[in-house]
């Protein structure tokens, strides 16, 4: 006699369907993998299945993948493919469900694969049992149950069942999609949020160091201005220095002239300029001619062609790499020095790099940086370690170049630093 699970709807049942709902609503919050183990869960429960899996529908490949199965007791989690079971009847049985958009069962004399010209490599199902996950009348997938070998274990009752069963788990499914959709974007709408507070912030920052060293330069190059003014007054009117004088009034006017060339570089990173398209060969360029370089000291540069034109404000892109290139010829010499080196090289590579960007590495032989120093080195005013590839200068150097370049919407790191071999990046907007 076949078994029968369910004779009638009776309040029970009724009870067990009103309880599954709740659930259901329950778990949305939760996301579509808790969904669909709750569903498997309790399909397998209620309809005393031996094998069950949710198949999931894509609508624009027409595939199918797998969302949650039970086989032989064991829960096998979203994607397992041994959630199909063997000779993937799971996947078949699903395949046929989602073609008829209704509840199906066969006691193992009906043989829909051949039906539909599949060739089935493992026996037969002795019984089985699917119906479509629908929500607004569009198919998401199918349930699928298959139990023991012999036939007659499904009936018309269990088509009923399952139907009820999967009707509200379909409409649960796609709520729990859509708010993981929503989920999601505001993840991403927080993420550009706290992007574009850092920008402000690093704007105000940018601005309040910008004002200041924009009056240290000013009265640095008004103080600079009257000593070599004094300085060469003073050589053409007295008469009768010694060779010592008139060396020291030669000093005090080279240094002068140092000094309104430091202001003006102080207050470069802070001079109004509008952005422009322009090919980072030629900001390259522009920084390799202003480097001061030493003897022994060759810099290679990889730049690949037909690479994109980036977008930023070139003299500060340009005061970027300077920076950078003048980190790596100061710890580069020091190398060579502890080592008794008489050659080494510094490299530049450029490449592009993803969502938009393009990647100046810039690589030197030097001392490696701990890695708790990665960030630090970029701290406004941190002075010079001899530990660190820390830029001395002004106390802007790194952190001016990175901030430069995040107001440009680009960024300076630390990329890799070891024994004989330090890199930073710089990744530059190309839109």
């Amino acid at each position: 006699m076949r078994p029968n699970h369910v004779s009638e709807f009776n309040w029970t049942i009724l009870d067990r369907l009103a309880s599954f709902s709740r659930s259901l609503v329950s778990a949305i919050p939760l996301g579509e993998t808790r969904v669909l183990e709750l569903i498997c869960l309790v399909v397998g429960e209620v309809m005393d299945a031996g094998n069950i899996c949710i198949a999931l529908h894509d609508q624009a490949t027409d595939g199918l993948k797998l969302g949650w199965a039970m086989i032989d007791g064991e829960n096998i989690p979203y994607g397992d493919e041994r959630g199909w079971g063997g000779g993937g009847i799971g996947l078949r049985l699903a395949k046929n469900i989602i073609r008829a958009g209704q509840a199906q069962s066969a006691n193992g004399t009906e043989d829909i694969f051949l039906a539909a010209n599949e060739s089935f490599e493992t026996q037969f199902p002795g019984s089985w049992l699917g119906a479509p996950l629908m929500a607004d009348r569009v198919i998401l997938g199918a349930v699928i149950l298959w139990g023991p070998k012999h036939p007659g274990l499904y009936g018309e009752d269990d088509v009923r069942l399952l139907t009820a069963l999967v009707a509200p788990a379909g409409s649960a499914l796609e709520n729990a999609r859509s708010l993981d959709g929503l989920k999601r974007d505001m993840d991403k709408q927080a993420r550009y949020l706290k992007v574009a507070q850092e920008k402000v912030l690093i704007s105000e920052v940018n601005t309040a160091v910008g004002l200041v060293a924009t009056d240290i330069a000013h009265h640095s190059k008004n103080l600079a201005g009257i000593i070599r003014l004094c300085a060469m007054r003073l050589r053409r009117e007295l008469r009768g220095l010694t060779s010592e004088q008139q060396t020291d009034l030669d000093l005090i006017a080279r240094n002068s002239a140092s000094i309104l060339g430091m202001a003006d570089r102080l207050f470069q990173p802070f001079r109004p300029e509008p952005k422009s398209e322009i090919g980072v060969d030629t900001l390259i360029k522009a920084a390799l001619d202003a480097l001061d370089t030493q003897d022994g000291i060759r810099i290679r540069v990889d730049i690949p062609t037909n690479l994109p034109q980036v977008n930023v404000q070139p003299q500060k892109a340009i005061s970027c790499i300077i920076e950078l290139l003048s980190n790596a010829v100061k710890f580069t010499g020091r190398r060579m020095k502890d080592s008794e080196i008489e050659l080494l090289d510094i490299e530049i590579l450029v490449q592009p790099a993803e969502e938009g960007y393009i990647e100046v590495i810039v690589t030197n032989p030097g001392p490696a940086i701990p890695l708790e120093d990665w960030e630090r080195v970029f701290t406004l005013f941190s002075g010079h370690n001899e530990a660190t590839q820390e830029s001395s200068g002004y106390g802007l150097g790194l952190w001016g170049a990175r901030t430069s370049m995040r107001s440009n919407g680009g960024d300076v790191r630390v990329l890799e630093s070891g024994e004989n071999r330090t890199s930073f990046v710089l990744r530059l907007p190309v839109r």
